[in-house]
């Protein structure tokens, strides 16, 4: 793979993530910490690529400058690997579960592992245990370099587990994107660890970052901007798509507050949307595995479960009427 080559596809992974930050523009400007996690992700990978084609237009170059120039540049190539994967983890983990102190929890024991590989790079600077640059300035990949790309594996493992743990609870109810991102980048390692000399780990993550983003572009489409429950839009498309199964049976409720307009008059707008947004956690904490909430309009609200079963529903309204009576305590 020439440097050519290198340099011309980091700079289109470079501008691509780049589009996707300026096309994100609106949806970045909210500072929740699931965007600001992904900025961050990014960030480091637009550097990442930046870096890995200085990388190799200094391999091989004589001198102190470029020598160290390209320590530093290697150094962070491996640190960005570790950036990317535990930005991937936080960023999967707020986006399923909107809980920053439940992110904070899971995220320990990853945050320690990464931590002791980064002090291994700097450790790599005065005993070459990762990679070394040669008396003729050209990178050389050590023993322990490949830790971190079985750090990659792992990231993918946790990934998979987060989403299938996420499903098992919540059932089918987000577009799964996960995929989307961890094929390419599962790829890439594949082939940097397998061919050496190749370089593609910061375009596959690009490419995976690129499916993600559009993923969850579609997957906004069809959610409710201020609960976070599916909109009347997926329930439409959810009804047309169950229209078209054999024998279909669809079972479900109608829920809507008691007295919402007063909240409004009395309280005012922004009162009203906590009320709207407290009661689409309480439908939410309560749902099982067959049933999907939707935000049908306004103070409506819509519980659906396609497996026909009048005893999941019934056990539903029961578990949302106990949570409800926990709630106004």
């Amino acid at each position: 793979m020439g440097i050519s080559g290198i340099i011309v596809a980091n700079m289109i992974s470079a501008g691509l993530l780049l589009n996707i930050i300026v096309g994100s523009k609106t949806r970045l400007a909210l500072r929740t910490p699931e965007n600001q996690v992904s900025l961050a992700l990014l960030l480091v990978c637009i550097v990442g690529c930046f870096a890995e084609s200085m990388a190799w237009v200094l391999d091989g170059r004589g001198g102190p400058v470029c020598y160290w120039l390209n320590l530093l540049v290697n150094t962070y190539l491996f640190l960005g690997n570790l950036l990317v994967s535990f930005f991937w983890l936080a960023f999967l983990d707020l986006h399923f579960y909107y809980d920053r102190n439940r992110t904070r929890e899971k995220l320990r024991i990853p945050a320690v592992l990464y931590l002791i590989l980064a002090l291994i790079l700097l450790v790599n600077f005065r005993y070459p245990i990762v990679f070394r640059i040669n008396e003729n300035n050209q990178y050389e990949r050590m023993p322990f370099g490949t830790l971190y790309f079985i750090s990659a594996a792992l990231v993918i493992l946790c990934s998979l587990k987060i989403a299938r743990d996420y499903r098992k609870k919540k059932g089918k109810q987000r577009f799964m994107f996960v995929g989307l991102f961890m094929v390419p980048v599962a790829l890439a390692c594949l082939v940097q660890f397998l061919f050496y000399g190749y370089s593609v780990m910061w375009a596959g993550v690009a490419v995976g970052l690129a499916g993600a983003t559009l993923a969850l572009h579609n997957e906004n489409a069809y959610q409710d901007s201020l609960t976070g429950l599916l909109n009347r839009t997926y329930l439409d498309y959810y009804l047309a798509r169950a229209a078209q199964k054999k024998n279909p049976v669809i079972c479900g409720i109608m829920i809507d507050a008691d007295d919402f307009k007063s909240i409004n008059d009395n309280f005012g707008h922004s009162e009203g949307d906590e009320a709207l947004k407290n009661i689409a956690r309480i439908l939410k904490a309560s749902l099982g595995k067959e049933e999907i909430a939707f935000r049908y309009a306004g103070d409506e609200f819509i519980v659906l479960n396609d497996t026909g079963s009048a005893e999941l529903l019934e056990d539903y309204c029961r578990g949302l009427k106990q949570n409800l009576e926990d709630y106004n305590e």
